[in-house]
């Protein structure tokens, strides 16, 4: 008796599955640009590509300085005394996992700081 509950249930969730899944392809199924407008993401803007920053020293730092090599980029405030350090060590532990080939990574911190 309790088999046949069982597979009862698993049928009317399959069956909600199939249900919610011929719904959403009926409106469109997955419309990226209708996915953004409704996250408030305006058209033009995308995640990476190329950037153009200045160094804790003044100096020009672009896309082209860390070319052929993987980018950690962490966003965070020069003045974080929670959050910022802990995830600074996590960054450290990875790269420290990575071995030698954590030279072919960059992590780049980049602070938010008006």
């Amino acid at each position: 008796m309790l088999r046949r509950i069982r597979w009862i249930a698993y049928g009317l969730v399959a069956a909600a599955l199939l249900a919610w899944g011929a719904l959403w392809l009926s409106h469109g199924g997955f419309d990226l640009a209708r996915l953004r407008s409704a996250a408030g993401i305006p058209a033009g803007v995308t995640v990476g590509g190329p950037f153009a920053l200045t160094d804790d020293h003044g100096h020009a730092v672009t896309d082209a300085s860390y070319r052929g090599r993987w980018m950690l980029v962490y966003f965070g405030y020069t003045f974080c005394p929670d959050v910022c350090p802990t995830e600074l060590q996590t960054i450290s532990a990875a790269l420290d996992k990575l071995g030698p080939q954590a030279a072919q990574v960059v992590p780049l911190f980049i602070t938010v700081d008006p």
